[in-house]
């Protein structure tokens, strides 16, 4: 069995503009720079037999390039920090043509795609420190980038974070 995901990278430059966005806040988990991205559909573990049948179908999806960049600093409940995505209807385009490629290998969640970029996870973080860094980097916005591919990678779940493998790349014309 093989845990995937697909996802877009986000460009170094970019990265390194959100790693200036980290605090010391505690029971803050930052996200490390190698494992930034957007994810536009969690897959799963899946067999052996399915993985191969999945590479080959992502192949199929057809679409342009398209420039993207991320909005403001926000976050899920007390769970998470993440940078927004401006609004994009061909990113939206995208995740819904990835995720039907999966539905025809693999059941997936049914879940609202809500695109965005990971900064850290929370764990009983005081309520006062969050809101302080939220006031403080509400205000972020990236530079517009250029979306050429989309990628599959593997993830394998260890006690120091989850380590990432990339087991596709996949242009848009």
């Amino acid at each position: 069995m093989i845990r995937l995901f697909t996802a877009l990278k986000i460009p170094d430059d970019v990265k390194e503009e959100l790693l200036g966005l980290k605090e010391s806040i505690p029971g803050a988990k930052w996200v490390k720079k190698n494992n930034i991205h957007l994810t536009l559909q969690f897959i799963g573990e899946i067999s052996e037999e399915k993985y191969h049948n999945l590479k080959d179908e992502l192949e199929d999806v057809q679409m342009s390039t398209f420039e993207l960049s991320l909005g403001k600093i926000d976050r899920f409940g007390e769970k998470v920090i993440y940078a927004s995505v401006d609004h994009s209807v061909d990113l939206m385009d995208l995740q819904q043509m990835v995720k039907e490629k999966i539905e025809s290998i693999v059941s997936v969640e049914k879940k609202k795609f809500i695109p965005h970029v990971t900064l850290a996870r929370l764990n009983e973080v005081s309520v006062h420190d969050l809101a302080a860094y939220l006031q403080s980097n509400h205000d972020y916005e990236s530079r517009e980038f250029s979306v050429q591919s989309f990628c599959l990678y593997s993830s394998k779940l260890t006690k120091d974070g989850p380590i990432y493998a990339l087991e596709g790349e996949y242009e848009l014309f």
